[in-house]
């Protein structure tokens, strides 16, 4: 009802979709460049430039991760993007990571992990999916020349692509990028 949606409506998604879409109807605090979301916009900016690109993952491959959690997990992370809290999170997490502070980003996604209740989201998420990414990554890193763009969550952590490369012996350079809108 917060969000003016009609029940009947919203009874015939999963929990998953409607705490993403709770997610999107925030927008002004995802991060945007020239009213695109990130990914969208890196991509266009690619095209524009001739530049050849590929997924990490399909959409179907991103959407099973979201359907395979429990209805009790995916009950918790519609009611933590139902929250009015977090905006206020997405507007620090948007800030950190146009600042390209990792660190902060760790920071944070390590306190929300810490909750019990978040962590089969963590694991799925986040885990499972890098994972599965660094292994798709690593063959384009190894050749050279890759641009690699990913959410903030896919960067850091244990599991996070940043270590992930680290590990196989990559030197990385941090980059932050000013964009105007």
């Amino acid at each position: 009802k917060r969000q003016g949606l009609n029940r009947m409506v919203i009874d015939r998604f999963k929990p998953w979709y409607l705490g993403l879409m709770a997610q999107f109807m925030q927008s002004d605090e995802l991060i945007t460049f020239k009213t695109l979301p990130m990914d969208l916009y890196v991509l266009k900016l690619a095209k524009t430039y001739n530049v050849p690109t590929m997924g990490l993952e399909t959409v179907e491959e991103q959407i099973s991760y979201f359907d395979r959690l429990s209805m009790e997990a995916q009950e918790v992370f519609l009611e933590e993007s139902m929250d009015p809290r977090t905006k206020q999170e997405m507007k620090r997490l948007k800030k950190l990571y146009l600042e390209g502070n990792l660190q902060g980003i760790e920071d944070f996604l390590k306190q929300s992990i810490n909750e019990e209740k978040s962590k089969e989201l963590y694991k799925v998420i986040y885990t499972e999916r890098n994972h599965r990414m660094n292994k798709k990554v690593l063959p384009y890193v190894e050749k050279g020349g890759a641009f690699i763009a990913v959410g903030f969550g896919h960067l850091v952590t244990e599991t996070g692509m940043v270590n992930f490369l680290k590990e196989k012996g990559f030197t990385l350079k941090k980059k932050v990028l000013t964009w105007q809108k």
